[in-house]
């Protein structure tokens, strides 16, 4: 009797190891995350839609456990921790507080190195004058000035007595003695052009506070764009990317965040002309 008591005693042993060893050596797996792991804070955690699988099956009782998010500075960490049996696996959430991201820097026009005021505002350009053009208003020019080609970031990335209008982007045009002022700044400069003041600010095109001002307005109209699109499949299919974007933009990855920018434009631009022609009728 003792000895089979002892052997019961071993054999229980033996299994407890053995699914501690299983525990500890095999891990669940997550398939699928529809969320990022980077997400939008908007006071509330994200709503997570999992896939787990364990030993290349795919379970249908797990638990999950979700921590209270540890916020440091604006950005917070959630914890996740997923349960089977006695396995477990974690990983973390970031959330980013988007409204401080896109209140956290201003124009401060005493940062810049040149003002141009008496702008005027997409009309015939007469003499001596200084006009600004973008697709809306644009007016075809003759040879007798000099303009700056600026893209979607504020940059002069052209000068020459006539330049193309870039997508996006806008054009300064001066007539006969204001033709030096434009002559006069560089190629890359940042240009902040205010209508109601009818001023531009020039910035040095290594100054990083316009560079990212810039590129958070640039975000808060994509963002407009993405709250604003009725498609429901492509608001889950780009709300990761849009997410990469802020997440490109904390981390100063600004060739990233152009590229990416410059990508998901393009689609939602698509997406709201497809919106206007079924609600009108007719192109915008």
């Amino acid at each position: 009797m003792k000895k089979f008591v002892l052997f019961i005693l071993s054999l229980l042993i033996i299994i407890f190891i053995s699914s501690c060893s299983k525990a500890n050596n095999e891990k669940l797996e997550i398939n699928k995350i529809n969320n990022p792991l980077i997400a939008v804070y908007d006071g509330k955690k994200v709503d997570l839609d999992l896939e787990v699988s364990y030993k290349n099956n795919t379970i249908d009782e797990y638990y999950v456990k979700r921590s209270d998010i540890d916020w440091q500075d604006d950005i917070g960490y959630e914890t996740i921790e997923i349960s089977y049996q006695k396995c477990q696996t974690t990983f973390s959430i970031k959330y980013l507080k988007l409204n401080d991201l896109l209140e956290r820097t201003d124009i401060n026009p005493a940062s810049s190195i040149q003002t141009i005021q008496n702008i005027k505002y997409g009309t015939f350009r007469g003499q001596d004058e200084i006009v600004y053009y973008d697709k809306s208003n644009y007016i075809q020019t003759n040879q007798f000035g000099y303009e700056l080609s600026i893209d979607h970031n504020n940059q002069v990335v052209k000068k020459n007595i006539n330049v193309e209008l870039i997508d996006d982007g806008f054009i300064i045009s001066a007539h006969g003695k204001s033709r030096q002022i434009l002559i006069d700044i560089p190629i890359n400069s940042y240009v902040i052009y205010i209508r109601d003041l009818k001023t531009a600010f020039i910035y040095n095109g290594n100054d990083y506070d316009i560079s990212y001002y810039i590129r958070i307005q640039n975000l808060k109209s994509l963002i407009n764009k993405y709250k604003n699109t009725k498609d429901e499949d492509k608001l889950l299919e780009y709300h990761q990317e849009m997410n990469w974007m802020i997440h490109y933009l904390m981390n100063e990855n600004i060739q990233e965040f152009d590229e990416l920018y410059l990508n998901i434009k393009d689609v939602f631009e698509e997406i709201d002309e497809d919106e206007y022609k079924k609600e009108y009728g007719i192109s915008k």
